[in-house]
């Protein structure tokens, strides 16, 4: 009997708790603005390259819809505040002037449009960094991988701040499917018959590059940055100083590659607006998906806009790097 009334006790309660918990619920409205979208300008100027800048317009916080190319803006460009030219629309949003920008100008980007407020950013293109030097070795890790180190030495300019960025890039051959290509070939040659067969579609190889993800534990770089496609750095701890820069990363995981894969070293010296929107990025992009991170605003140098107007100067080495085992996806 006992036993009985427990058992209907425990139902109630539990029954009763479900109750009060339903009965807790409330929903809460939430009024969202309804902001007008604005236009995204974002641009890397670099002496050793043509100008280019993508332009987009931004969404709003609910909307799910592709990313929109604006395909219809006026862009102009002004050199120490002299009108150099008007950018030519190409594709996917991006505008192309053939003019390379010149270390030690200042560099404006106005960008018009009927739809949208007037943007504008402003950029100075600074010295690349000199006496660089970079050199590699390989270890292998608990797996039997091959991993490749990297050290980047070099001498920072004193009594100024200095901002660095490191990208490294894959340059593979791989092999694609091209429906296109017809492929003739000759089965027999009698003294008054050809047979032919004619068959549609060849394997065909092309040139590519792809971001190749880096790790380091350097003790100047925030842990957002311990697993990175770009890496941003100031000269806070080390100014005026030598300073070596330990990176390192697994060639086996990089995609769509041959056993050989020629690897690009991109050290650049960059702007300081260029630094805080890269650091910022990455903050957001390692933020994404973890409902206990804070929220990130991401950095933005362009006046009744959205995006970067950055500047980087150059350092470019490269290696070949062979695998012991790669992988290769059609």
């Amino acid at each position: 009997m006992k036993t009985n009334i427990f058992k209907y006790s425990l139902i109630f309660i539990i029954f009763t708790s479900i109750v009060f918990i339903i009965a807790c619920e409330k929903t809460i409205e939430i009024d969202i603005e309804d902001t007008k979208p604005k236009l995204v300008l974002n641009a890397e100027l670099n002496p050793d390259s043509t100008i280019k800048v993508n332009i987009t317009r931004s969404r709003h916080i609910l909307d799910n819809a592709m990313i929109t190319n604006v395909e219809d803006a006026q862009v102009k460009i002004y050199e120490d505040e002299i009108f150099i030219g008007n950018l030519i629309y190409d594709k996917n949003g991006n505008y192309r002037l053939n003019y390379k920008p010149k270390k030690g100008k200042n560099y404006k980007i106005i960008v018009e449009h009927p739809n949208y407020e007037t943007v504008k950013a402003t950029s100075f293109i600074i010295s690349k960094i000199e006496n660089i030097s970079i050199d590699t070795s390989s270890t292998y890790d608990e797996y039997g991988n091959s991993i490749t180190n990297l050290n980047i030495k070099f001498k920072d300019p004193a009594n100024e701040k200095n901002y660095y960025m490191l990208k490294l890039r894959d340059k593979y051959k791989t092999e694609i499917w091209d429906y296109s290509i017809i492929v003739i070939d000759t089965i027999y040659t009698g003294p008054d018959t050809t047979i032919v067969n004619i068959s549609q579609g060849a394997f065909t190889y092309e040139y590519s590059t792809e971001v190749v993800y880096f790790s380091s534990n350097d003790i100047n770089l925030d842990e957002d940055n311990y697993f990175a496609g770009v890496l941003a750095i100031s000269d806070e701890l080390f100014d005026g100083k030598e300073y070596l820069l330990k990176t390192s990363f697994d060639a086996n995981y990089t995609y769509y590659s041959t056993d050989t894969s020629l690897i690009y070293i991109d050290f650049y010296s960059i702007s300081q607006d260029y630094y805080k929107y890269i650091k910022s990025r990455n903050k957001y992009t390692y933020s994404v998906g973890d409902p206990f991170s804070e929220p990130v605003m991401v950095f933005t140098n362009v006046e009744n806009g959205l995006g970067i107007l950055g500047s980087a100067h150059a350092n470019t080495d490269s290696i070949l790097i062979k695998r012991k085992n790669y992988f290769y996806y059609e």
